[in-house]
């Protein structure tokens, strides 16, 4: 496995983004992205307003409420910080600790 990882396998590494894609989407879904949405509107922020003060850009503001991007925690932190809230406001499935 340490040789693929080192010989650049493209179908080892297509699998692990495929994994982690699929891993993703379960714990990001529109729920929550819709969440994240009205903590940021509340406030009176644009999702550019957003990606400044959290160091991302709006495209991935954007990716993030569409359930299309899976943000790691540190951005995770820096978005509830920014909104006030904390991440079991934003980022907790209920459906998937069930």
């Amino acid at each position: 496995m340490i040789k693929a990882l080192e010989s650049g396998d493209a179908p080892f590494n297509r699998n692990i983004a495929a994994s982690a894609q699929k891993g993703a989407e379960h714990f990001v879904n529109e729920e929550k992205n819709l969440r994240m949405r009205d903590a940021r509107t509340r406030l009176g922020l644009s999702q550019t307003d957003l990606a400044e003060h959290v160091g991302a850009t709006r495209q991935t503001i954007g990716l993030i409420e569409a359930g299309r991007y899976n943000p790691s925690l540190k951005l995770c932190t820096a978005i509830c910080k920014t909104l006030g809230v904390t991440l079991n406001d934003l980022f907790w499935d209920e459906d998937a600790a069930s």
